[in-house]
């Protein structure tokens, strides 16, 4: 135990007898070493692999990097669609050479389907859905019939997706000889965002 002791002193004798001499011996700076070459850019080439340009004005490209194929993750979830909106649920009643405006605020993106039942069949009763604000102004007309008319099966249908923030109206008339009676079913659906 005693010997241990003694070798310990003696280990820690050189070690502090080195620290200082090594401190009294210190020699001059040395010169400049030449310029290293560095990396200069790292070009992704979109198949797995990187080219490495260096300041020297030489390349390396690796080899391919790409990984094994993961674990499909779970389905994401859809968002859930904004409710539809009932905007007229109604009879109206057009006299001979009336015309009707059905005014609705609707949002750039909103749909809105519209289907529109004469009680008869009958020539004459129009509809068209029209954009009000002047940058909106156009019209939508009935299926197949160049003046909108109803045709022989009593209804009129028509779908469309806004494509600005206006306001909108259903335009009803009727040319026909009688007064009518049209059901108006009208449903907005907000653009989902």
């Amino acid at each position: 135990m005693k010997a241990i002791k003694i070798l310990g002193a003696i280990v820690l004798a050189v070690v502090i007898a080195g620290m200082v001499l090594g401190a009294a011996c210190t020699g001059r700076q040395g010169e400049q070493g030449p310029v290293g070459v560095g990396i200069d850019s790292i070009v992704n080439n979109g198949n797995g692999t990187f080219t490495i340009n260096l300041t020297d004005g030489s390349s390396f490209t690796t080899d391919n990097l790409t990984g094994p194929q993961g674990v499909q993750g779970p389905i994401g979830q859809y968002p859930t669609p904004p409710a539809s909106e009932v905007l007229y649920n109604e009879n109206v009643s057009i006299d001979v050479g009336q015309e009707i405006l059905l005014p609705m605020a609707l949002k750039t993106g909103d749909r809105i389907s519209v289907l529109l039942t004469a009680g008869v069949a009958a020539s004459g009763i129009g509809a068209q859905l029209i954009g009000t604000d002047p940058l909106a102004a156009w019209s939508i007309p009935g299926e197949g019939d160049p003046d909108n008319d109803f045709y022989e099966w009593g209804q009129m249908e028509f779908a469309w997706i806004m494509p600005a923030d206006a306001s909108y109206s259903i335009q009803l008339w009727n040319s026909s000889g009688n007064t009518q009676t049209v059901t108006v079913y009208a449903k907005r659906y907000p653009s989902i965002q």
